[in-house]
């Protein structure tokens, strides 16, 4: 490792699955500011099997300039692909969630020559910069069969059939040109991009069209997806994410940060240490309380939006998705079904992996989904 990495430690997981010498796998990336984490997956069956994972983390020194901090991912993301032995270059990565800029617009069901046209228009709406800077993308939203009761519901839905639900997608292209570079000087082939929201609807929902919202907590950030019929249609973000579990633990017991973090890792392999009726840990009741208002004021959002239809389950993910009985806790909130997601699920391995791929399953959802991409068009 060169001089940019800064690290007191540095944890590499891998493993390499069978038949690694055939070119027609693909390498999903889901690259941070400090951290790597890939999987690469190749054509099975049917299936997409897995060849080998990766994932990076410790304390590393960011370098306050861009060129330092573009040279660090670049060389952090080549150290692991070299220690996770990749039998394959070509790779899909994502778009940080802050660079994204998204809506859901109606539009008039026109040619396709017409509809870039308008697409254009209603992105320029909403970009805050201008189009010309801008790589965009979008996908209709199918519309959901609906039959007029009522003579007031006549007009609504014979225009369902001369407009239709359209998300575009945007980021601004010096990102996009950016993580080009990061690949290029890692020594990877960029096939594609895609967003981080596409990505963990993939994994963790696949083809189902259940209406579903999607809870990613994360070490410092919480995202909340509402997905429709495979499509993430409404998103939102708070503050909130593993880092305040542990501050919680570290209030209470005074044992510093490292080993409050040590601790809330040996709750969520053995456990709850103190439970309330419904088993989730006390001491995190107050520290959940932000969490669980959001759910409730985005499920409303979408509730009010749809005319009355709301998200049918809840999956989460994320590092403390696996927070003891915290699926139990928000079923029992929102008497809806909750379900720890589960990104290995629409992927082959040995068997005897499952303990250690259940482990680190949460971190590695957006890797997967990426990976996924083309095996699930």
């Amino acid at each position: 490792m060169r001089g940019f990495f800064y690290c007191d430690i540095l944890f590499l997981y891998t493993h390499m699955g069978l038949f690694s010498n055939e070119p027609t796998s693909i390498v999903g990336v889901d690259l941070g500011a400090s951290s790597v984490k890939l999987v690469e997956l190749k054509p099975f069956r049917n299936q997409m099997q897995l060849i080998t994972y990766a994932y990076s983390e410790g304390k590393i020194v960011v370098p306050n300039d861009e060129e330092g901090k573009l040279q660090l991912q670049a060389e952090l993301l080549k150290y692991v692909a070299a220690k996770a032995k990749l039998t394959s270059k070509k790779a899909v990565a994502s778009v940080p969630l802050s660079d994204v800029f998204s809506a859901i617009v109606r539009v008039p069901v026109v040619n396709k020559k017409d509809q870039t046209a308008i697409i254009q228009a209603e992105a320029s709406k909403f970009l805050p910069f201008p189009y010309s800077e801008a790589v965009v993308d979008w996908k209709v939203i199918p519309s959901p069969k609906k039959v007029p009761v009522a003579n007031s519901d006549v007009d609504n839905y014979v225009n369902q059939e001369k407009e239709q639900s359209v998300l575009i997608t945007a980021a601004p292209k010096s990102t996009v040109n950016r993580i080009a570079e990061i690949f290029k000087r890692a020594g990877l082939q960029l096939q594609s991009l895609e967003t981080e929201a596409f990505a963990l609807t993939r994994s963790l929902i696949g083809n189902d069209p259940t209406s579903t919202l999607l809870v990613d907590i994360g070490a410092v950030r919480s995202n909340f997806f509402v997905v429709e019929n495979s499509i993430p249609v409404m998103h939102r973000s708070m503050q909130l994410g593993g880092i305040n579990f542990t501050a919680a633990l570290d209030k209470v017991f005074g044992v510093g940060l490292d080993k409050a973090e040590i601790m809330k890792a040996d709750m969520m392999e053995a456990g709850a240490i103190e439970a309330g009726m419904s088993g989730f840990p006390k001491i995190f009741e107050t520290t959940i309380s932000p969490l669980i208002n959001e759910i409730r004021y985005t499920m409303n959002l979408y509730t009010t939006q749809q005319r009355g239809t709301k998200p049918e389950r809840i999956i989460l993910t994320g590092g403390s998705a696996r927070l003891p009985h915290l699926d139990d806790y928000l079923m029992k909130t929102f008497n809806l079904k909750v379900f720890v997601g589960d990104p290995w699920a629409r992927v082959w391995y040995a068997e005897d992996l499952r303990p250690t791929l259940y482990d680190v399953g949460n971190r590695f959802a957006v890797a997967i989904g990426l990976a996924l991409r083309d095996s699930m068009k």
